[in-house]
């Protein structure tokens, strides 16, 4: 599993989906082509209190 990445050291790639930490829990996100922003995933709101993120696991192959 990945760890945490802080936000402030380095943000993932535009439109990159993401694990995030929030203030009030976590959740999945994408970052905006702003830079700056994450859109909060099912597209209900735009934050940029994200503090921690973590990219998302592969998805299991075929012997798994």
């Amino acid at each position: 599993m990945s760890k945490w990445i802080k936000c402030s050291e380095r943000m993932p790639h535009k439109f990159e989906t993401v694990i995030v930490n929030l203030e009030d829990g976590v959740g999945v996100a994408y970052l905006v082509s702003d830079g700056i922003t994450f859109m909060i995933l099912p597209l209900t709101c735009l934050t940029k209190d994200v503090t921690h993120r973590q990219t998302l696991p592969e998805p299991p192959t075929e012997d798994e």
